[in-house]
């Protein structure tokens, strides 16, 4: 688990990351391999914002977890944008969910 500080616009943000990453065997192919990248945020006009990314090979499953449910509505229509995004840098993206 990393703890570092990040600045978004002038605020200082407090962020917590960690990746997991599935120990492989002889047999495992490298597309198959599974990793979790855990990322979470803490702002002022957003709250605590917690990204869950899965990666199986260069496939991706993004969750985005609010504690409210209007910042939850607000996350989601974006959703477009980081798709885009996603994309753009190379990945699959199988789904992306937004929940409270």
């Amino acid at each position: 688990m990393l703890d570092q500080p990040l600045l978004l616009g002038d605020q200082l943000v407090e962020v917590d990351l960690a990746l997991f990453s599935q120990q492989r065997d002889g047999e495992q192919k490298p597309a198959a391999r599974h990793r979790q990248l855990v990322f979470s945020l803490n702002t002022e006009s957003l709250g605590r914002v917690e990204i869950s990314a899965r990666l199986v090979g260069e496939r991706l499953r993004v969750q985005v977890a609010t504690e409210d449910s209007d910042t939850t509505a607000f996350m989601a229509e974006h959703a477009p944008a980081l798709r885009e995004a996603l994309q753009q840098l190379g990945w699959t993206l199988d789904e992306v969910v937004y929940e409270t």
